[in-house]
C-alpha cells in the first residue's frame, strides 16, 4: 500500500509485532475475491458499516472511497492527497454520486469520475486487489493473512478476535484473539487460541514470502496456520 494512504483516524498499530519485519501475499482464494470485490472477503455484508474502494485514474492517480449506508442515506469518505472529505449524496440520474459542492465522486460499476482540485480524472477504475486490502484496514483488521489449496483468509483483531475462513469461503470460524507470544530470536509472534472445542495456532514469522500463484508477488511475512489438525501455509500483512 502507498504511504499516501495510511490514515491516522483509521490506523491500528501492531504494538508487539513492530519489532518483528511483517508482510503479506495474495492467493488463489484472493483471486477469486478480486472478482467480484471487497464484498466477497471474509466478512459478510450484514456486518460491514461500509464498502471501500481504491481506485487507479489516468497520470497515476489513486484514490480511495470509502461509501457509508445506513436507514438515512449513504454517504463517502474519500481519501485524497493531504486530505480526508466527507461527501453526502447527492441525486444523479445513474449510479452513485457524491459531493460537497466543490469535490465530487461519482461511481457507477467499475468505474468511477472524480473531480476534484480543479480537475477532472474520468478514466478511474476499480483497484479490486487493494481494495480488499484496504476494506480490511478501514475495518480495524490489525493483519490480514491469505493462502491456498485450499483458499483461506485470517483476519486479527487485536486483543479483540481472529476470523479464519476456509475452504475457498465456506467456512468461517471465529476465535477470541489472546496476547500474542513473540521472540525476537527467531522473528516470530506466535497467537493461540481455542474456541467451541476447536483449536486454532497462527505463527508469523519474519520471512520472505513468494506467492507464485499470484504473478510472484513477494512479502516479507510468513504465515502458519494450525487448525483441525491442518497445516495451512500462505503469508500476511499488518495493516497500519
Amino acid at each position: 500500500m502507498n504511504r499516501f494512504f495510511e490514515r491516522t483516524t483509521f490506523a491500528v498499530g501492531l504494538a508487539l509485532l513492530s519489532s518483528i519485519v511483517l508482510t503479506g501475499c495474495t492467493s488463489l482464494a484472493e483471486k477469486q475475491a478480486e472478482k467480484a470485490g471487497p464484498a466477497d472477503t471474509a466478512v459478510s455484508n450484514n456486518e460491514r458499516k461500509a464498502m471501500t474502494l481504491v481506485y487507479d485514474c489516468e497520470q497515476g492517480f489513486q484514490f480511495i472511497a470509502s461509501i457509508e449506508r445506513d436507514p438515512n442515506g449513504a454517504n463517502a469518505w474519500v481519501f485524497l492527497p493531504g486530505e480526508t472529505v466527507k461527501l453526502p449524496v447527492v441525486v444523479s440520474a445513474s449510479g452513485a454520486k457524491f459531493s460537497d459542492g466543490k469535490i465530487t465522486y461519482w461511481s457507477s460499476k467499475d468505474g468511477a469520475l472524480l473531480e476534484y482540485n480543479g480537475k477532472e480524472y474520468k478514466q478511474c477504475k476499480v483497484n479490486r486487489k487493494q481494495s480488499i486490502w484496504e476494506d480490511a484496514k478501514l475495518r480495524g483488521v490489525d493483519f490480514r493473512a491469505v493462502g491456498n489449496e485450499p483458499g483461506w483468509t485470517l483476519e486479527i483483531r487485536n486483543s479483540e478476535q481472529i476470523l479464519f475462513v476456509t475452504n475457498y469461503g465456506q467456512d468461517r470460524y471465529v476465535f477470541p484473539a489472546p496476547e500474542p507470544v513473540s521472540n525476537a530470536a527467531t522473528r516470530t509472534t506466535e497467537y493461540k487460541t481455542s474456541a467451541a472445542g476447536r483449536a486454532l495456532t497462527v505463527t508469523l514469522k519474519g520471512k520472505r514470502c513468494d506467492d507464485t500463484m499470484a504473478d510472484d508477488e513477494t512479502y516479507p511475512t510468513t504465515v502458519t496456520v494450525q487448525f483441525d489438525g491442518r497445516h495451512y501455509m500462505g503469508c500476511g500483512m499488518p495493516l497500519h
